[in-house]
């Protein structure tokens, strides 16, 4: 089969390599559809920890069954499928405990697995989800970002009548936007491309603001009485953006962090979060129930993906892309690989 390989930083081809063989409690699934996303971006750059050349990129996908193991039950040949890219072993303490985003021998496809920018991949059954048939392969291939918003706005406990303020408006900040509104929250939103500005505007933000303006932190307090936000998600994966959350937060509020800045250390006011009562979390993947959660919003047309694909392309192309990508990051939200 034809496989995009990332061989080192900057390097990535299309290639024959073996038709992946499967495992009793495994799928062969053709690929349709594959989003290229952050992770995949960093890995391309030699800027992942948990990527190491050469592999395989992709996780964020769909297809069809070609293939079953002999353990499968409730697949047939043909099933239209999403997965659930990481797979994780059901037996250690975070397992135990339903913290399946923690596992200690957690595997995802195109971090430790060959991924998805391949004419085929393996996923385990118990991952695999049935994909109703309204659902295009488009759009089911952004279920994993939109399961990792779920997961995020769940553990920061957002509920109606809230003030959100989300900073970054890449494709999951997007994401986070229209679920928080769908839960009832006032969400404002921040970011430094106009385009993604005017994105969140059209979907229905109630305040956009853009990040570089000296006067962000003084007119989200105006619009909350002076206290602040309830929540502050920061989802830029910037140092100047985990500074504006702590400036903007109310007293007691949260701040959950979602976005990587590639930064070991970060500098963070810890005596406010004492005095203040600040509430500081960080969240990553996604947890058990999120995927059916996401596929059944997808399924009633409760939040707009077509606005996040700004190009779709095919293996052959994916240097082109990756490289493109790089040139300009700010016009980025989602590029997805189709067949």
């Amino acid at each position: 089969m034809k496989a995009a390989v990332l061989k080192k930083p900057f390097e990535i081809t299309v290639e024959e390599v073996p038709t992946p063989s499967l495992k009793p409690d495994e799928l062969l699934i053709q690929v349709k559809a594959s989003a290229i996303c952050g992770s995949d971006t960093k890995a391309y750059q030699g800027k992942h920890p948990l990527i190491q050349p050469p592999i395989i990129l992709g996780h964020e996908f769909s297809g069809v069954i070609v293939e079953k193991g002999s353990q499968v039950e409730g697949f047939r040949i043909g099933d239209r499928v999403v997965v659930e890219p990481s797979f994780v072993c059901g037996q250690c303490f975070f397992c135990q405990r339903m913290e399946y985003y923690l596992c200690d021998h957690l595997k995802q496809l195109g971090h430790q697995l060959p991924g998805s920018f391949a004419e085929y991949t393996t996923a385990k059954a118990r991952f695999s989800y049935l994909l109703p048939n309204d659902i295009s392969f488009e759009k089911a291939a952004l279920t994993q970002p939109l399961a990792i918003s779920i997961h995020a706005l769940h553990r920061a406990g957002v509920w109606r009548g809230q003030t959100v303020v989300v900073l970054g408006m890449g494709a999951i900040g997007l994401l986070l936007l229209q679920v928080a509104l769908q839960r009832g929250a006032r969400v404002f939103v921040s970011d430094v491309v106009d385009f993604k500005i005017e994105k969140a505007k059209t979907l229905g933000a109630h305040q956009v603001f853009n990040g570089r303006n000296p006067g962000l932190v003084s007119e989200i307090k105006a619009q909350t009485r002076g206290m602040g936000a309830d929540l502050v998600i920061e989802a830029a994966g910037s140092s100047v953006t985990i500074q504006q959350a702590f400036s903007v937060v109310r007293r007691g509020g949260t701040i959950l962090l979602l976005g990587l800045t590639g930064h070991p250390e970060e500098e963070v006011p810890l005596e406010r979060v004492t005095l203040d009562e600040l509430n500081l979390m960080g969240t990553m993947r996604y947890a058990m129930g999120d995927f059916p959660r996401a596929i059944e919003m997808i399924h009633r047309n409760a939040i707009d993906l077509d606005t996040l694909i700004l190009r779709r392309f095919t293996l052959s192309e994916i240097s082109e892309v990756f490289r493109e990508t790089l040139q300009s990051p700010e016009r980025v939200l989602r590029s997805v690989m189709v067949a």
